[in-house]
């Protein structure tokens, strides 16, 4: 016989006010342990818990989920999360709803923001069931405004939309792309305009090649490397010259061929204050390593600079 544990309680503090409302099963046995609960959280300082109420502050919201299992990778359940407002940072977030249907590792997710900085809808599916997660979703952002969500120190207001799919993301078998339609940038007065950025990742006769195409820049790198060891290889190789340590595993017996084009656009001028070029920038690299010994160089054409 399965016990059930029903709850019905208010906790009042100088914290603020939390309601757990529900039912709980098989609480001996958290593999299978059986939940339907309400959360309702009035003014709760949440970071003042755990001495962190410089990052996290006051929830205003409810919790609903219902289902079994607690491992991510096994559980089923239903949730739905509406949150009136809460703090992350400096910034009191409003107005946010996400919707959530797991079972056994595959989920299925809804969720939006409808608050005065951030207007955004995110929906998609994704299965975390094996060790390379699968994901599939749509993005879109009506607003956000940088500046006054705290992440960047001047005006700045983005729109756009994105598409991912990340098919394979075992390195071995990689086969993902994010694409990004029209993005618009607001500063100040100024309205800039980006093309169709797509960012690729996939496998080809054995080589690892990564692309991205847009009209801020194009570039490729293609060789027999990992995508998950990219950063620890040139780190790697960055320590051996400066430092003269030897490389790890990750950076040994690996050819990295690399270009870019850099296309002149407004943005960069936003990003990067006082700089401006009027001709493309292009850029070729060669990386190979065997054992302790490497090659490394890179070409580079700047032909207008300021």
């Amino acid at each position: 016989m399965h016990k059930i544990v029903h709850t019905n309680l208010t906790a009042v503090s100088s914290f603020g006010i939390a309601s757990i409302k529900g039912s709980l099963k098989n609480i001996n046995k958290p593999a299978n342990l059986a939940y339907n609960m309400q959360i309702v959280a009035k003014q709760l300082q949440t970071g003042k818990w755990i001495n962190k109420d410089s990052v996290l502050g006051i929830v205003d919201g409810t919790i609903y989920v219902k289902g079994q299992g607690i491992d991510y990778k096994k559980a089923s359940f239903i949730s739905t999360i509406k949150l009136n407002a809460f703090r992350l940072q400096q910034y009191n977030y409003k107005n946010v709803y996400v919707k959530l249907n797991a079972k056994k590792g595959s989920y299925i997710f809804d969720a939006n923001t409808n608050d005065p900085s951030l207007i955004v809808k995110l929906n998609g599916t994704a299965n975390v069931a094996s060790k390379y997660p699968t994901l599939q979703s749509k993005l879109l952002v009506t607003n956000a405004n940088l500046y006054a969500l705290g992440l960047y120190k001047d005006s700045l207001i983005v729109q756009t939309a994105a598409d991912i799919d990340f098919t394979n993301l075992n390195p071995d078998n990689l086969n993902a792309i994010v694409r990004l339609d029209t993005t618009i940038i607001f500063r100040g007065k100024q309205k800039l305009f980006i093309d169709s950025l797509i960012a690729k990742g996939f496998i080809d006769s054995g080589y690892t090649v990564l692309n991205l195409q847009s009209s801020l820049a194009d570039a490729n790198m293609k060789g027999n490397f990992q995508y998950t060891d990219v950063g620890n290889i040139f780190k790697d190789i960055v320590a051996k010259y400066a430092d003269n340590k030897t490389p790890t595993s990750s950076a040994s017996n690996t050819t990295i061929e690399f270009k870019a084009d850099v296309k002149p656009n407004p943005i960069y001028a936003i990003l990067l204050p006082g700089l401006f070029f009027s001709k493309n920038i292009y850029a070729k690299g060669l990386l190979k390593t065997k054992n302790n010994d490497s090659t490394f160089y890179i070409n580079t054409i700047v032909p207008d600079l300021s």
